[in-house]
């Protein structure tokens, strides 16, 4: 981790103690963590869809152009 990630996971992690509890903030920790796993996977999903859509894209237009 990058030394700003390493500081914002430990001040992150110092509220949910002082504000929840040990037993609060170890589950609240990992949803966090969870729902940040989801939308680095959905960003990946998102981006790979992207590169197939140009993929196709370009395949279309390659056919067209055999075409004319």
């Amino acid at each position: 981790m990058l030394p700003f990630q390493d500081m914002y996971t430990d001040l992150a992690w110092r509220y949910l103690l002082y504000k929840y509890g040990h037993h609060e903030a170890v589950k609240r920790f990992s949803n966090l963590t969870r729902c940040l796993f989801a939308v680095t996977g959905a960003i990946a999903e998102a981006h790979e869809s992207q590169k197939f859509t140009e993929m196709i894209d370009s395949i279309i237009e390659q056919t067209e152009q055999t075409f004319l």
